[in-house]
């Protein structure tokens, strides 16, 4: 894989992965004779989706200027995990884990988004397999998706990954951001509250927070929690994506109808009236998956029953209703529904296949 920090028309194909050079450890704007540090690094990777480079990564904690301070190495690590490689700085001491130059928090947080980076590892690489066969990058420019919202051409420090997440970094040192979300729902990611747009708001940002949408009718494919790497682990106690190939993590946000294509060719459609929500599974692989599917069933559009009453699997027919979080977990089939939560849990080992809860 080449990694390239310059190219012209043409490099899309040779050198596709776009790192934006040796930049500032901090969070200045390119003012001559500054660099520029995350606010740059932003702008630089949406401009190179829209001129068709499909990858992009900064250094997390930008390059210069030696060791980057606690505050700066974590909004770049945000940001940073929102791309699609995620990879540490170089000028300086950029080591998170190091405890004589970073604190108890700094780990704690660093930690918290290189995980959600990996976890979302098939999300990434089914954007990856759709850059390879179309073109479009893996981070979008709003106008991208919405070419006819003069906000959203404006807009050079938010960004969709994908399609389905709206990633907004904080970019100064500061703990709250505008926000501006474009035509349709969004779920924030992390509270869950829904907000419809177009709309412009401000967001609370404390140093562990980054203002992360998903958009209403998302199918977000996540690796097994226990997987540790997606190399071949050589250490027992690590657990590779080799060993746990056959389980996925399917994250629904039902609105209507919608669909996700993975890489491998499976593709995931969610459908929804007011009577029941399907989830149909399509083109999978021969071997069966083990799905934990999670479903925000307090955040559907459609009007529907608060509890659901039933769940089927059109291979397996009824699937066994637990009565609480530890039943669920020790189960290999079956689902729970966790009312304080407005959260579905369905598990069960298949491929192809309808589920069906009314």
């Amino acid at each position: 894989m080449i990694v390239s920090r310059a190219g012209c028309f043409g490099d899309q194909a040779n050198a596709p992965f776009i790192w934006p050079g040796d930049l500032d450890n901090d969070f200045s704007v390119h003012v001559p004779p500054r660099i520029g540090g995350l606010p740059a690094a932003i702008v630089a990777g949406i401009s190179v989706g829209l001129v068709g480079f499909p990858f992009f990564a900064p250094d997390v904690g930008g390059f210069l200027n030696g060791t980057p301070s606690k505050n700066s190495l974590i909004r770049w690590a945000q940001f940073g995990a929102l791309c699609p490689v995620m990879q540490l700085g170089g000028g300086g001491n950029h080591r998170p884990w190091d405890t004589s130059v970073f604190d108890a928090e700094t780990l704690r947080i660093y930690r918290k988004y290189a995980r959600l980076h990996h976890d979302l590892a098939p999300y990434i690489y089914s954007y990856a397999s759709e850059a390879f066969d179309y073109g479009m990058p893996v981070i979008r420019s709003l106008a991208l998706h919405h070419p006819d919202d003069p906000a959203a051409w404006r807009e050079d420090y938010t960004y969709l990954f994908g399609q389905e997440l709206l990633v907004a970094p904080v970019y100064e040192d500061v703990t709250a951001r505008e926000v501006y979300l474009p035509r349709g729902r969004w779920i924030d990611f992390w509270d869950r509250t829904e907000h419809v747009g177009p709309k412009r708001f401000v967001r609370q940002a404390p140093l562990d927070t980054l203002p992360l949408f998903v958009k209403a009718g998302a199918i977000i494919p996540l690796l097994d929690p226990e997987v540790d790497t997606l190399a071949p682990a050589t250490n027992p106690g690590v657990v590779s994506f080799d060993q746990r190939r056959d389980h996925l993590r399917l994250w629904v946000w039902p609105d209507g109808d919608s669909h996700f294509r993975l890489y491998d060719g499976t593709l995931l459609e969610s459908r929804e009236t007011s009577s029941q929500w399907q989830l149909e599974i399509s083109g999978a692989p021969p071997s069966p998956r083990e799905l934990q599917i999670r479903v925000d069933w307090r955040n559907r559009r459609v009007t529907a029953t608060a509890v659901p009453g039933s769940v089927t699997s059109i291979r397996f027919g009824p699937l066994t209703p637990h009565a609480d979080r530890a039943a669920f977990d020790a189960s290999s089939v079956g689902w729970w529904f966790d009312a304080s939560e407005g959260l579905l849990w369905i598990r069960v080992t298949t491929r192809d296949d309808y589920i069906t809860v009314r």
